[in-house]
């Protein structure tokens, strides 16, 4: 049903990521901080086109059980 993305995907989104992080790092004292770093982090975790709440409460699922 969700179709995994590609090693170059995953690695191209991360660093992405990870600039968009260091240009956005003057934005730390701003009110909008925490909108803007929950972003990055979705988007470092996205590894598929299946969305990211979902990936996680299967995964937590699969812990308890």
């Amino acid at each position: 049903m969700y179709s995994p993305y590609s090693t170059y995907k995953v690695v191209a989104r991360r660093v992405t990521a990870l600039l968009l992080g260091f240009i956005a790092f003057p934005f730390v004292f701003t009110t909008k901080r925490a909108q803007l770093f929950s972003y990055l982090h979705r988007m470092w975790l996205k590894t598929s086109d299946k969305p990211v709440w979902m990936a996680q409460s299967q995964s937590v699922f699969r812990k308890i059980y």
